[in-house]
């Protein structure tokens, strides 16, 4: 987390310093003043740096210090958790490639098909980055399976809980951590690239995520991308944990729940929409009892209950916004509309906390491995604005002018063509990784097989989307081309396997 706000503030300044607009927080590019709800009739014109490729990549350090490839078998040097290396040790662990390279080891010779989804089991682990200051060795770690549709693909997703705080390639010191598999997407890129995108828009909390080589008892085991794990965290949404409460939002179909408000009721039952309570004021659902977790339900019910009166009786988006911070819906739902995010008709992994403002926050954004055509190819057409709150919001014709207004900033200041580049940059980076992983790998869970293909079909069906975008929300001469219009459905049918 802290090199992504150096790195994301530094490119906002020249947003900030070219723009009147002012941010709502000190990392984000609002799409407007919350106070403002009449927009102005002038398309935003303000401009990001002409290279943003270091929002889509790791910043590369200057000095040449400490390198793995520089030791040699009889020197010392010290890691990032304190210890004192020798050569020998560091020559034990090499990257595999120019990404970073996660080892984990197993006693007894178990691997990672004797992990468990949802149980803890114990390992080792080393991290080697690029410089041996910044790398772990030899820690204790614990590891589970996470994920529901994605435990079923060959390549699975992990939780990791280590032993001490490790602050891997500059994302914050933090115990817990994800390894996302790639598996159902064979650019990838989906899931990374995203997050980099919702960092870049300034959606506050953003899971700062890079590329690992895993090696599992002294064998290649893939490519996964590790991400820091969403939670109320300092180093993750960094919101006093007095007042910090995290949902996921999901439909009732996916779950059993003993702590969540109702969102949304649908006459047919399983497709009513919950909100399920994560963490209340910096404890976690799983440390919490019962008698806890009713209380907490009770504190916030009152509010939920005047979100709903705002959104259902005043409708206007000066009512809703006592009780959201607007900004943050308008950026989650451009990111979620653009990619034609299935999940994010509030099915599953859409997340909201409730921030030192006592607003509810959108985001972080999660889960884009089926996105961008590849479960459902088609090009045109809305997903989020079928999602509960948002079919409101979309009634209120002040919200619809901050998101064309939002689209149209993006497109100007040049952060839409920066994505887009940077396919291309992280395919180029990634390539021998990409190389060992399909070798493993060689078939995706969706999608192409061919990794040149899948880039190529990307790239179109982004351009494509885009395109879509710009004829419901790109502003032009002040009107937009054409104004969304009202939507009936509060929730699809269509679902996603539980399993």
């Amino acid at each position: 987390m802290k090199r992504f706000l150096i790195v994301l503030l530094a490119a906002l300044a020249c947003l900030t310093g070219c723009s009147s607009k002012t941010p709502s927080d000190a990392t984000s590019a609002a799409p407007s003043d919350q106070s403002n709800t009449t927009p102005s009739d002038d398309p935003k014109t303000t401009t990001l740096p002409s290279d943003l490729s270091s929002l889509f990549a790791p910043t590369v350090r200057e000095d040449q210090n400490y390198t793995v490839g520089a030791l040699t078998e009889n020197g010392s040097y010290i890691a990032a958790n304190y210890a004192t290396v020798d050569g020998a040790t560091v020559q034990k662990y090499p990257r595999l490639t120019n990404l970073a390279t996660l080892y984990l080891n197993f006693p007894n010779d178990r691997g990672l098909d004797a992990v468990q989804h949802g149980i803890y089991t114990d390992a080792t682990y080393t991290f080697v980055d690029q410089y041996v200051e910044d790398s772990y060795y030899e820690l204790p770690l614990q590891i589970k399976g996470r994920g529901n549709y994605s435990w079923s693909f060959a390549q699975k997703p992990y939780s990791l809980k280590l032993g001490e705080k490790a602050d891997f390639l500059g994302m914050g010191a933090a115990k817990k951590w994800t390894l996302i598999t790639v598996s159902s997407d064979h650019t990838m890129m989906h899931n990374y690239l995203t997050q980099k995108m919702a960092a870049a828009m300034g959606l506050r909390g953003t899971c700062e995520n890079e590329y690992v080589d895993v090696v599992v008892n002294g064998e290649y085991a893939g490519t996964w991308v590790l991400t820091e794990k969403i939670q109320i965290h300092e180093e993750r949404i960094d919101v006093p944990d007095d007042v910090g409460v995290l949902f996921e939002i999901e439909m009732v179909y996916r779950h059993t729940c003993d702590t969540c408000i109702i969102l949304y009721e649908d006459s047919n039952r399983s497709n009513s929409v919950h909100l399920r309570l994560k963490t209340y004021k910096g404890v976690d659902l799983e440390d919490m009892d019962q008698r806890a977790k009713d209380a907490a339900l009770a504190e916030l019910q009152p509010f939920f209950n005047g979100l709903s009166d705002a959104f259902t009786r005043e409708k206007t988006l000066e009512a809703i916004s006592q009780y959201i911070d607007v900004d943050s819906f308008v950026n989650w739902y451009l990111l979620n509309e653009l990619t034609r995010n299935y999940d994010s008709q509030f099915v599953t992994s859409c997340y909201c906390y409730i921030d030192e403002t006592g607003r509810l926050y959108m985001g972080p954004v999660w889960d884009f491995d089926t996105c961008y055509g590849t479960q459902d190819p088609q090009i045109d057409g809305y997903r989020v604005k079928n999602a509960p709150w948002y079919t409101q919001l979309f009634e209120c014709e002040a919200f619809v002018r901050l998101v064309c207004e939002r689209w149209t900033e993006l497109k100007n200041n040049g952060l839409i063509d920066a994505f887009c580049a940077s396919i291309d940059q992280t395919a180029l980076r990634i390539a021998a990784s990409e190389q060992l992983n399909h070798a493993l790998y060689p078939h995706s869970e969706l999608g192409s097989s061919d990794f040149d293909e899948a880039v190529e079909y990307f790239k179109s069906w982004l351009d494509a989307r885009i395109a879509w975008m710009d004829g419901e929300f790109l502003l032009t001469g002040g009107t937009a081309s054409a104004i969304p219009s009202q939507t009936t459905t509060a929730a699809t049918t269509t679902r996603r396997p539980r399993g």
